[in-house]
């Protein structure tokens, strides 16, 4: 599955594990299972770590976090949206990426990028051992 995820309940934190090369049926998938876990309420914090094995183009990312978005997304201001980006070959994005929110009359939704966990946990306000992946 090139899209996994998990939910820390203690932070909020939805961890998404992004691999390989996605498609549709990939991104509906997993925001079914997002849908579909018991702890989705509690999200207020998402992290979006794309591997240095994702293949994917910044649309790509985009796709996936407007359907995010749609599912465990809230227009919150202490709400924090990171992208990880482990690698220099992954796709070109600059210090943020901005998602358009249809539901809320177009309201600019930013995912801040990171390149160092470090920095993306801090910015998140979590701790990395709090966040192992599940």
């Amino acid at each position: 599955m090139p899209i996994s995820f998990s939910i820390e309940p203690s932070s909020g934190l939805l961890r998404t594990v992004v691999t390989g090369r996605f498609g549709r049926d990939d991104m509906v998938a997993y925001t079914q299972e997002l849908r579909d876990h018991p702890a989705l309420e509690l999200v207020e914090r998402r992290l979006v770590d794309v591997r240095p094995s994702a293949l994917v183009t910044a649309d790509d990312l985009h796709d996936l976090l407007l359907l995010e978005h749609g599912v465990a997304g809230s227009l919150r201001r202490a709400d924090r949206r990171v992208i990880l980006l482990h690698s220099e070959t992954g796709p070109t994005l600059g210090r943020e990426l901005v998602v358009t929110d249809r539901r809320h009359s177009g309201i600019p939704i930013a995912y801040r990028v990171f390149r160092s966990a470090t920095h993306a946990y801090r910015y998140l306000h979590v701790e990395p051992r709090q966040a192992r992946h599940h």
